[in-house]
């Protein structure tokens, strides 16, 4: 994303790109709403793309499979005379009890996520928001803000809105066009958290 905010012409190209007034007043809230984006994006971008708790249960899963297997080779080596802790000794380290106590309570510790994981009272939805439909749905309220309401031909002056600044935020991001449009939006209101206001401040609007 560019580093700089926006000049003048550019958020006057892009109110232009959705039929929208480009007025002192609009270029200000167009440019208080594309900074805050560029600062939100990345955050939500990490927040949005953690993995699902299944994900976190299956990393665990080898996590506990892994310090098993060393439990059980420390257990065999101990138990022939320790091998492992005469070489450590030699180098000045050594594998001491409270390292071998520690080992053992991480499948402990690993059933308590587990447990915790299970007892969310917010789990994920199997459909759940993306960084793409945060984005959409934050430019679709900018745009409603921007325009006073939906207003006539919305969708078609939305797509030209959402693109031109997808197109000069950089954004990885795929605007498509007439019903594919309009069903990805639906979709994207559908699933979002909640409004998103890229306002840090209430502007106040033309009436």
């Amino acid at each position: 994303m560019p580093e700089a905010s926006p000049s003048t012409s550019d958020l006057t190209a892009i109110l232009q790109a959705g039929g929208l007034r480009d007025d002192d007043e609009s270029i200000a809230t167009l440019r208080a709403g594309l900074d805050r984006l560029r600062a939100l994006y990345p955050i939500v971008r990490l927040c949005l793309d953690a993995p699902a708790p299944g994900s976190h249960k299956a990393s665990l899963d080898a996590v506990v499979a892994a310090v098993r297997t060393i439990e059980r080779i420390l257990d065999d080596d101990f138990a022939t005379g320790s091998y492992l802790d005469a070489a450590l000794a030699g180098a000045g380290a050594e594998v001491t009890a409270v390292v071998r106590g520690w080992l053992r309570r991480v499948p402990v510790a690993a059933g308590e996520i587990y447990l915790m994981i299970e007892q969310d009272p917010h789990p994920r939805p199997r459909r759940r928001e993306t960084v793409e439909t945060w984005c959409l749905c934050a430019l679709h309220d900018l745009f409603v803000l921007l325009n006073c309401g939906p207003g006539g031909g919305a969708d078609a002056k939305l797509q030209r809105f959402v693109a031109a600044v997808v197109k000069y935020l950089e954004i990885e991001m795929r605007v498509p066009e007439g019903d594919s449009f309009r069903l990805r939006l639906k979709k994207a209101l559908r699933r979002r958290s909640g409004p998103v206001n890229l306002l840090p401040l209430t502007i106040k609007r033309w009436r």
